[in-house]
């Protein structure tokens, strides 16, 4: 076993330094083959082109979220009968009044207008296709993840020594097939948060993920 110090953990919060470590398991450990698995190969550009992607996608579902709350006792009544309203000039709408005549079930007319939801709503395609073309790639995940909060004048070797420390607390309760679950001591938090000591927690956090913080030899 050993932990490393996660980047995207480390943060300036409530006037104290946050870390986050990742504890993860070598390849001989119990329980290994479940935290190392196959995810998509998401780079950062690839994360950046996928939020935009993302965004469409979620207004996509909006739309048809908005499309079913249209759909209400009168006009399936007015379904029955194959006539649109007057005023209703959208084409999504009249697909969905259209799918509702051919079945009374929701859940079926909801997956049926999906299935054709790339040629009403071509976003939900190009996010399809972006995300089914990422290669897979092999990852490790941690078996635990453990954050604390610390005073902003804390040195690196402090840092060290609580993530061995909770490493070592973690794996006492992991060879025992129990949860990691590690407990803090109690913090306590400055009850005003000056500009000049959220600026040195923001600091200390900037010079934390420029160190690499991590264990030397893994814990046996």
């Amino acid at each position: 076993m050993y932990f490393k110090v996660e980047k995207t953990g480390c943060t300036e919060r409530k006037g104290m330094v946050q870390i986050r470590y990742c504890l993860y398991l070598d390849p001989k450990d119990y329980g290994y083959d479940k935290q190392y698995v196959e995810v998509k190969d998401m780079t950062e550009e690839r994360i950046a082109i996928g939020q935009q992607y993302q965004d469409e996608y979620l207004l996509w579902e909006s739309q048809f979220d908005y499309i079913l709350k249209q759909i209400d006792k009168k006009t399936l009544a007015i379904v029955d009968t194959r006539t649109l309203p007057a005023d209703t000039d959208e084409p999504e709408l009249q697909l969905a009044f259209l799918l509702f005549s051919e079945s009374d079930n929701l859940k079926y007319s909801y997956s049926v207008t999906r299935d054709i939801g790339d040629e009403i709503f071509p976003k939900q395609k190009k996010w399809d296709d972006w995300l089914a073309a990422i290669p897979m790639i092999w990852q490790l995940n941690p078996f635990h993840n453990h954050f604390v909060q610390v005073e902003p004048g804390v040195t690196n070797e402090e840092i060290k020594y609580v993530g061995e420390l909770a490493l070592q607390m973690a794996k006492e309760k992991w060879d025992k097939d129990e949860f990691p679950n590690v407990k803090n001591q109690f913090v306590s938090y400055p009850k005003i948060v000056t500009a000049e000591r959220k600026l040195a927690c923001e600091i200390k956090v900037e010079a934390v993920k420029d160190a690499e913080i991590q264990t030397v030899q893994a814990v046996k």
